[in-house]
């Protein structure tokens, strides 16, 4: 119901009353009366120019706002990661606040676009984004740390002090527009505006690694971001006035939502899913397949892209076609997981991701298929946002705590939590004429094919030779009941648990746990040449450690990088002649340095990660520590980021610094950049060497400290011990690239006796690495070792 203006438009006559008669003007003066509502029907008029200048700025508006939260996001990121170790999870921690923010932001345009009419909701709103402003631009004042004990707790908080108000802002551009925008064009659906959203998301994340980070530093992106902010706010001004002067604008009474009944509990797990999902692939493949660095920007983007596809409002991959693609993107995500299968890597990434984007795209596309009219628009995108922000806690939250012992369960707990949620199919679609019963299908069906998998698996023992042609076989019984996604979701899943009796190529299990650091594992591997015993400690698909047990005896030496014929052998054979001075160790592994230990020598360890400390420590695990300082003397433990706890140590109180930080192939960038060289030439002591172990399978980090040194005057060379295969499983060692600095040359031993080279030239135009700027792609897939 519309309350008419009081002042009749001209040519219109009032039905009581006496005509009024044009009151006199003086000679030279013109007074004009605007009435709005006919500026606001002059403004509005349904002319396709107008009407189409309209949906440009409120389409722009949401491209800007998507692409502002997606630049924020890493460039935050990027501050916090020195905080806590560099861990991946720190990226998880913060996509769950940004999540979280969201949803505060989709709950505020529900709460204002829902009750308010649009004169009410333009102050309101402008109000909130020239609040936020005052919180810009955005920067850490000075280095804090993490606790590690409680790491999401403390990285919360700080999250919302340092961008928690105009992130806010920011979100709630794409619910709040839409429904202005509807106010302004009634006839047209507002819901394209959201792959517009997506799109502006997408393309910031792309540019942000290729583009944005190498060209600036964290200070100037900050500042960037502010003056972007502006110009966005610029945009909002304008829409703001195109929304006052609509027809609904001037409606005094609230407009009422759509109360039609909608399904509320199917949105909220449509967007779970696919956010779990999102997060799952992300750990799995950058922690078990694949760790390369930036691959993360890759599931991502595939996310945003099944929003723009299924919101684009006409229909670019059939949905149908998609519903039949996702239970077979399932069928091979599970078959992948189930076998441990990781290479070719190449092959198995792309079947995690095709995988994972087609079951998103499903969802999403069931989400456009039951999205209600415009009136119900900011409930459906509220309702939206809970369930991605659920998502995002199961995965930075839960999941480290109740799937501590199994690791990323998560991942395919997600997985069938999707398909369960797909339409079931009108036929069996999947096998003709299978003859699958109804109720054998419901319940029986899935626990039998469980049971002959276990079965198998009991009979074939642990070695692993049989896993892959068992679960093949009985997978494609479990893809007989497609059509009935309920079933067919809970004989996926089974699978997966039928699979934790399965050992793997990394040996049996012996310990495995998980926390916000990563997933530790350790394991016993028999050598099949010899049937030589060793522990392995694993994080991911690497190596950070290994000792060779004879029955219940571990033997006392060095393996894996840290032989005695390997670059860092060389550097204790080093201060050998210096008398053994004090060593410090950034980042502890199994601790086999610890064998290179002598009578009386101290040894400090940082390690941030509480759960290697106590592997470690463990002497059924290994023995390191215990064996070589059995009583803890001379040995300190330091719990928290090497370089910040490093930090409070004396001056020149270490002959040697190692470091060996790295979790898998990702790199903490604040432990080599140009200021942490020079913390810890502070700590040596005359004489001393710093070593940084620096194997990666992505990324020649050789420029990152050749550059660091140059700019310090220190010494810089490299050594790169390439170990024959049958060699290196025989005495447990393996290749590995360590770069040494010092301040003179005379520090790095005897030139005779030293297989160390001088460090390659610098690329032309290599910038050095500081803690305002970094650059991933700038060393990636450079060669050399």
């Amino acid at each position: 119901m519309l309350l008419l203006s009081d002042k009749s438009p001209a040519g219109v006559k009032r039905r009581t009353g006496p005509a009024k008669m044009p009151q006199p003007t003086l000679v030279g003066v013109v007074s004009v009366r605007i009435d709005d509502s006919k500026l606001g029907d002059y403004l509005m008029a349904d002319s396709g120019g107008k009407l189409h200048s309209m949906r440009r700025l409120f389409a722009l508006t949401v491209f800007a706002g998507a692409a502002l939260l997606f630049t924020v996001e890493p460039l935050v990121g990027r501050l916090l990661l020195p905080l806590a170790g560099g861990t991946p999870s720190v990226w998880t921690t913060c996509l769950l606040f940004f999540q979280a923010a969201l949803l505060a932001g989709y709950a505020y345009a529900h709460g204002v676009g829902d009750r308010l009419p649009i004169r009410a909701q333009v102050p309101i709103h402008l109000a909130v984004i020239g609040v936020a402003a005052c919180f810009l631009p955005i920067g850490l004042s000075s280095h804090q740390a993490i606790d590690s004990a409680r790491p999401v707790l403390a990285l919360l908080p700080m999250l919302a002090r340092l961008v928690g108000l105009p992130f806010f802002a920011v979100s709630t551009t794409a619910p709040l527009m839409q429904r202005w925008f509807s106010a302004v064009d009634a006839k047209r659906d507002p819901y394209p505006l959201y792959a517009a959203s997506n799109t502006g998301s997408l393309l910031a994340l792309m540019a942000y690694p290729f583009l944005i980070e190498p060209a600036l530093g964290l200070d100037v992106q900050g500042n960037g971001w502010a003056w972007a902010y502006g110009l966005f706010a610029l945009l909002i001004v304008a829409c703001a006035v195109a929304a006052w002067f609509a027809p609904a604008g001037r409606a005094p009474m609230i407009v009422q939502a759509d109360r039609q009944p909608h399904p509320w509990m199917r949105w909220l797990l449509l967007s779970f899913a696919p956010s779990s999902l999102l997060l799952g692939v992300t750990t799995t493949i950058t922690t078990d397949l694949t760790p390369v660095p930036l691959l993360w920007v890759v599931p991502l983007a595939l996310y945003l892209l099944t929003f723009i596809l299924a919101f684009a409002g006409r229909s670019i991959v059939p949905h149908r076609l998609v519903l039949r693609l996702a239970p077979i993107g399932a069928l091979m995500v599970f078959f992948v997981l189930l076998t441990n299968v990781t290479q070719p890597w190449w092959a198995v990434l792309s079947i995690h991701l095709l995988g994972v984007f087609f079951i998103s795209l499903a969802c999403h596309g069931e989400l456009a298929r039951l999205k209600p009219p415009a009136a119900g628009l900011t409930r459906f995108y509220l309702i939206m946002s809970v369930g991605g922000a659920l998502g995002g806690l199961l995965n930075a939250v839960i999941a480290p705590i109740v799937f501590r012992k199994i690791g990323l369960a998560e991942f395919p707990v997600a997985l069938a939590i999707a398909i369960a949620l797909m339409p079931r199919r009108s036929r069996a679609a999947a096998v003709p004429n299978a003859g699958v019963s109804r109720d054998l299908g419901r319940v029986v069906y899935p626990i039998l094919v469980t049971i002959v998998t276990v079965t198998t698996l009991l009979i074939a023992g642990d070695n692993g030779k049989p896993g892959g042609l068992v679960f093949g076989l009985c997978l494609v019984f479990v893809y007989l009941l497609v059509d009935r996604p309920m079933q067919y979701s809970a004989g996926l899943l089974a699978m997966w648990i039928a699979s934790l009796l399965f050992a793997g190529q990394a040996g049996r299990p012996l310990l495995l746990e998980r926390n916000f650091f990563g997933i530790n594992k350790v394991t016993l591997w028999t050598n099949p040449a010899d049937k030589q015993q060793s522990h392995l400690l694993l994080h991911g698909s690497t190596i950070h450690g290994r000792q060779f047990w004879n029955g219940d005896r571990a033997v006392n030496e060095p393996l894996a990088y840290y032989g005695r014929t390997s670059p860092v052998g060389d550097a204790f054979k080093w201060i050998e002649s210096r008398g053994n001075p004090p060593v410090a160790a950034i980042g502890m592994g199994a601790g086999s340095i610890a064998a290179y230990a002598k009578p009386g020598q101290a040894f400090t360890f940082y390690e941030i990660d509480p759960a290697v400390v106590r592997i470690a420590q463990d002497a059924k695990l290994f023995r390191f520590l215990t064996d070589n300082f059995p009583n803890g003397d001379g040995m300190k433990i330091v719990l928290g980021d090497g370089r910040l706890e490093i930090a409070s140590a004396a001056d020149g109180s270490y002959g040697l610094i190692v470091l060996d930080a790295f979790s898998s192939d990702s790199i903490p960038v604040h432990l080599l950049t140009r200021e942490a060289v020079e913390l810890y030439r502070r700590k040596l002591s005359p004489g001393g060497v710093i070593v940084f172990h620096i194997s990666n399978r992505y990324l020649n980090l050789k420029p990152v400290l050749a550059s660091a040194a140059r700019d310090l005057g220190l010494v810089a060379r490299y050594r790169y011990q390439n170990l024959d295969t049958e060699v290196s499983e025989r005495k447990g060692t393996t290749s590995s690239t360590w770069v040494a600095l010092a301040n003179s040359e005379s520090d790095l031993g005897p030139r005779a006796e030293r297989p160390w080279k001088p460090m390659p030239s610098l690329p032309k135009g290599f910038r050095t690495w500081t803690d305002d700027y970094s650059n991933l792609l700038s060393v990636f897939m450079l060669s050399g070792n």
